[in-house]
């Protein structure tokens, strides 16, 4: 059926399509830059092997099935499924602070010339470097080892040259808890923990424990 329309201009004409993108559009594109954004920001947060990981995946993804599914992967499985599970390990293995009873053996066995303040640093220093472990080569690992293993030693001599007229005892346990203290710094479980403090401390047993804690291994 064929309608008549008194003048031409009076016809019904398709609507002019907007060159111009619809709000709904520029909001959904806003929604998405922001999202990459912040799921950048939290890689770049995470370890150098996790990061090469992700990216190589993102641009698996965007070869094979083009960017969209690319984004997908990176603002959605990564920051909310893989990310969680990576945050738990982190939280399990990082070093955020030094403890207070730990400042407080350092304080305890400085020497005036050396300070407390110095001691403290040299620790947090080991402490930020033991949180770079998954991205350190053989090399770096052992090196930071060596140092731990160091900075321990030179506080047992601390410990050791604050000890006058103490009982074998008291000297030893000093020790003991220096080491461990240290130990137990770097999330670490020191040798007959749970056993020194539950039970009786024993002098004679506890002496290869200290010397444990004093090697890099």
């Amino acid at each position: 059926m064929t309608e008549n329309y008194a003048y031409p201009w009076n016809a019904s004409r398709e609507a002019i399509a907007s060159p111009y993108p619809t709000y709904q559009e520029l909001r959904s594109r806003d929604q998405l830059i922001a999202a990459l954004a912040h799921a950048e920001q939290l890689l770049a947060q995470q370890p150098t092997l996790i990061q090469l990981d992700v990216r190589r995946r993102v641009a698996e993804l965007e070869k094979s099935q083009g960017i969209a599914r690319a984004n997908a992967y990176l603002t959605k499985t990564f920051v909310e499924r893989t990310l969680p599970r990576v945050e738990c390990v982190n939280a399990k293995y990082r070093l955020d602070e030094m403890q207070a009873g730990t400042f407080n053996v350092l304080t305890e066995n400085a020497t005036k010339d050396i300070g407390a303040a110095r001691v403290c640093g040299a620790l947090w220093e080991l402490m930020r470097r033991f949180n770079r472990l998954p991205d350190m080569a053989r090399a770096d690992v052992d090196l930071l080892a060596g140092d731990i293993a160091n900075f321990a030693l030179a506080e047992l001599v601390q410990a050791h040259a604050q000890s006058d007229n103490e009982s074998d005892y008291k000297y030893t346990h000093r020790i003991y808890m220096t080491a461990a203290t240290i130990t137990r710094e770097f999330n670490q479980t020191p040798p007959l923990w749970e056993k020194v403090t539950s039970r009786l401390f024993d002098p004679e047993e506890v002496t290869p424990a200290i010397m444990r804690m004093q090697t890099e291994k």
